[in-house]
């Protein structure tokens, strides 16, 4: 994209109106504080680096605490992985050895609505706690 802002300032465009026109193709928060940044140094003077150099010290903390976040929200999103498969290994498990337990839930028609209902609270159960973790900005 800054390709393209160059070849348009060097075909006549403004900075300014090349920054605005970058920042519709764009959709971001840091390059929209990016593009405020520079076109406010551009109008009123100052010292673009250091400002551009802010910039990058703030992009690169929030990406630290993005990591942070991940990280700390490791457990949880493990804990959803787990209790979405555990009642998933049970079924199996008795299928294989005490087919009996679960012959109830494969040969009548109530067996098969309480199995249907299990797994779509099973499913709710996953991403309710998906959605605990995560983490909007």
């Amino acid at each position: 994209e800054l390709r393209l802002i160059i070849k348009e300032v060097d075909l006549g465009k403004s900075w300014i109106r090349a920054l605005v026109d970058s920042e519709e193709k764009i959709r971001s928060k840091e390059w929209q504080s990016f593009i405020t940044a520079t076109t406010l140094a551009i109008n009123l003077g100052g010292n673009l680096s250091e400002i551009l150099s802010g910039l990058a010290n703030i992009n690169n903390e929030k990406e630290a605490v993005q990591r942070k976040i991940k990280s700390i929200t490791a457990q949880g999103r493990l804990t959803a992985y787990i209790l979405a498969f555990l009642p998933l290994a049970f079924l199996g498990f008795y299928w294989f050895f005490d087919r009996s337990r679960i012959l109830f839930f494969t040969n009548s028609l109530l067996g098969q609505i309480l199995l249907v209902v299990a797994f779509l609270l099973d499913l709710a159960g996953y991403f309710v706690i998906r959605r605990i973790c995560e983490v909007k900005w």
